[in-house]
């Protein structure tokens, strides 16, 4: 049918979707804003809506790494002379 036929009250619009001229009348706003055919219209994922729930985590006690402790060992170097007849 042609889409260019007069309808009191009406005008045509552009389907945001597919782009295709149709009639106020069958335009219908889609929850991302969009005014669409009811060709192109689409309910929202409901999958959209689902909340969570905030964990809690608590620890039943807890303590503070205590501070590091550094111990100086004195430590002396002699080099020991190489064995007999390996590095000639």
């Amino acid at each position: 049918m042609n889409k260019n036929y007069y309808v009191s009250g009406e005008h045509n619009f552009i389907c945001d979707s597919c782009a295709r001229k149709k009639k106020s009348s069958e335009a219908r706003e889609r929850w991302d804003g969009f005014m669409v055919c009811k060709e192109c219209w689409e309910p929202r994922q409901p999958q959209d809506f689902v909340q969570t729930k905030e964990d809690k985590i608590v620890t039943d006690w807890a303590r503070v790494e205590p501070p590091d402790t550094f111990i100086s060992v004195p430590y002396t170097f002699t080099p020991d002379p190489p064995p007999d007849g390996t590095f000639n």
